[in-house]
């Protein structure tokens, strides 16, 4: 059964395939949900979040010290200038990018600086969850989800 469509210089899930990434990402959550409960308390992960060289890393400061409160355990790298391509071949794990509103096979959503993107497999897990709350806490303050503290990013 075909679960991609390949074009030109992208790849695009079919019915089939968009019908079989729900369940698949409701298993990845729940393995990296198992996976976090394995871990000593105090570890350490790491974010690496691609910054588009349009984007203001003074203005996310504030933001991402938002992050690191709510999810001390996780330690965050921030690079800048990243863009699509760094993320598409797995350099960073999601991308602050100033225009780029939509590509197949990762979510899109917009926060204060432009857009946060992040692969449809990961752009659930609680750390991206939490990511994505700080960077709309500008205009909401109180987004930070609860389960933000005791979440982990598998290493």
């Amino acid at each position: 059964m075909q679960l991609f469509e390949r074009l030109t210089r992208q790849v695009i899930l079919t019915p089939a395939g968009e019908a079989y990434l729900t369940p698949l990402r409701q298993a990845f959550h729940r393995i990296a949900e198992a996976t976090a409960a394995l871990r000593p308390e105090g570890i350490t992960s790491l974010l690496h979040v691609g910054v588009h060289g349009g984007v203001d890393v003074e203005g996310l400061r504030t933001r991402l010290a938002q992050f690191r409160r709510a999810q001390p355990q996780v330690a965050l790298r921030i690079s800048q200038p990243t863009g699509l391509h760094e993320l598409l071949e797995g350099k960073v794990d999601v991308l602050i990018e100033g225009s780029l509103r939509r590509h197949p096979g990762y979510r899109c959503d917009p926060v204060e600086d432009g857009f946060l993107i992040a692969p449809l497999g990961t752009a659930d897990c609680p750390e991206v969850e939490t990511l994505r709350s700080c960077l709309l806490a500008v205009s909401r303050p109180s987004t930070v989800p609860r389960h933000a503290a005791r979440s982990r990013l598998p290493a």
